[in-house]
């Protein structure tokens, strides 16, 4: 690219030379031609002017035709990866499209996963050599069979014809790039997510795009690899905006509402704790949290409402308080956007205090997958809440890569195991069992507490008994609850078990 700038430069200067050798050879002209007609001297060294002059017109024009070209190659190449553009996509592309070349083609959306992990944990250089390896590789995987663009960011676009999709596919999902270090040359296995359409599913570029987009966006939602597009996707990006636009609203009217699901000692059957799920009551009926949820987590909004379920757990708290009700410690999520804040804990505190609530009285819930993008940042994080006389718990653990190193280097007061891990371990084979309870022994050593969530049978209630472990909670106990069902459970404490 530096080097398509500076030949731009030099066609620059060249037309900036031609045109005022034209200049000051017309000039000269005139005055040469006045001159002589003024004294009646004839001479054959005007055709000569005219010749130089008409010479240095044409390379003039020329000059200009490959500066046009060479910024016309600018502005639809990317400047990093040297690949074609989002421009490129929008103009070439496109016509390609509309002249039916890319009929028998899909169009595949692409997103890098984990990009800002490398910028955040090796400096953004590195991360940018991610990328520029990344698209050589890609451009290499393709082929002059088809197309590659960098759409910005960690965005990629191609076009691959329909013989070579399942074969780019199941390369473009896990490749391995080399990318200089400090200590040499670093093996990353760069993965992604990637949204596909094809070309016959509507009648603009624009609107391929757009699918595509929606489609990897789909992938993202899901946690899978890659999606098709389909008309649904429209449905669920229209139900996305229906909800950010009504969350405001949702807030000014107190619709977010906390319910408790009761947590039980496995050993006496009595309750130790509850965790406070939100619900969105609207209208009268309670919206899954499935359907707001991970829409608010795409934005910054999830983190205004962690707090906001706070504020309203503490209410609570200091309402049963008041009424001469012990309540037990209450479990809150927190999404992992928090890590990134620095006055997280004053925040809490204030919270806190500003409702005259002890810090044993809370507990800070945090989902194993927070720990996959910067393991130092988490332990920074946690050591600084229980420096304050919080509790903290690490939730769906067994579901991410990290567990076991979650597990040896994480010191957390709960570890909450994911139903998904309890239910694989108990309808299969003894190996199975004989894990899940050593990961619960693994907890204890650790000096930790086990939780298992999603105890809907006496079998499973009966098997975490025998592997020891220390809480259940489920649907075998009790659903989530409403403040007035909870503060009844409060009063009975005690479950048959």
């Amino acid at each position: 690219m530096n080097r398509n700038r500076n030949r731009i430069r030099l066609v620059a200067a060249r037309i900036i030379v031609c045109v005022t050798l034209v200049c000051v050879l017309s000039v000269g002209m005139l005055l040469y031609q006045k001159y002589m007609y003024a004294n009646g001297i004839h001479s054959d060294m005007t055709v000569l002017y005219y010749c130089v002059i008409a010479v240095m017109a044409v390379l003039t024009l020329l000059s200009i035709i490959e500066s046009i070209r060479l910024i016309g190659m600018l502005i639809y190449r990317d400047y990093m990866t040297l690949l074609p553009n989002a421009a490129w996509v929008s103009a070439k592309a496109s016509r390609l499209f509309a002249t039916g070349k890319l009929v028998d083609c899909k169009f595949f959306f692409l997103n890098i996963r984990d990009c800002k992990y490398y910028n955040d944990k090796y400096g953004t250089r590195f991360g940018d050599a991610v990328i520029i390896r990344y698209a050589a590789k890609l451009s290499e995987l393709v082929g002059k069979t088809g197309y590659v663009a960098r759409m910005g960011g960690d965005n990629f676009a191609l076009i691959i014809r329909r013989d070579d999709v399942d074969r780019v596919l199941d390369r473009i999902l896990s490749l391995y790039i080399q990318v200089p270090a400090t200590e040499g040359m670093r093996t990353i296995n760069v993965k992604c997510r990637c949204g596909i359409c094809s070309m016959d599913k509507a009648d603009s570029f624009y609107d391929i795009i757009n699918f595509a987009n929606i489609a990897m966006s789909y992938a993202k939602e899901c946690k899978t690899d890659y999606e098709y597009y389909t008309v649904k996707m429209v449905d669920w990006i229209r139900e996305e905006k229906t909800v950010l636009a009504e969350y405001r609203g949702g807030m000014t009217n107190d619709e977010f509402i906390p319910f408790y699901q009761p947590k039980v000692d496995v050993n006496t059957g009595k309750l130790c704790g509850a965790e406070a799920l939100v619900r969105w009551v609207k209208d009268g009926k309670i919206l899954s949290p499935y359907k707001f949820i991970p829409v608010l987590e795409k934005t910054q909004k999830i983190t205004e409402l962690d707090f906001y379920m706070l504020d309203k757990v503490c209410q609570d708290i200091q309402s049963w308080n008041s009424q001469g009700i012990s309540p037990v410690s209450v479990s809150i999520n927190f999404s992992k956007n928090h890590l990134y804040e620095e006055d997280f804990v004053e925040k809490v505190k204030q919270v806190l205090a500003k409702y005259n609530v002890n810090s044993n009285q809370i507990e800070i819930e945090l989902t194993e997958s927070t720990g996959c993008d910067d393991f130092e940042l988490l332990n920074r994080f946690t050591t600084a809440i229980k420096d304050a006389g919080i509790k903290i718990s690490i939730d769906d653990f067994g579901t991410g890569y990290s567990s076991l190193s979650l597990l040896r280097g994480f010191n957390a007061d709960v570890i909450k195991l994911d139903k998904s891990f309890l239910y694989s371990s108990i309808n299969e084979d003894d190996n199975s069992k004989r894990f899940i309870k050593d990961i619960i022994s693994m907890i204890g050593n650790q000096g930790g507490m086990s939780l298992c969530e999603g105890v809907e049978t006496k079998e499973q209630l009966e098997f975490l008994k025998a592997a020891n472990c220390n809480i259940v909670q489920g649907y075998y106990f009790d659903k989530p609850l409403p403040r007035k069902e909870y503060e009844l459970r409060m009063l009975e404490p005690q479950y048959s078990i």
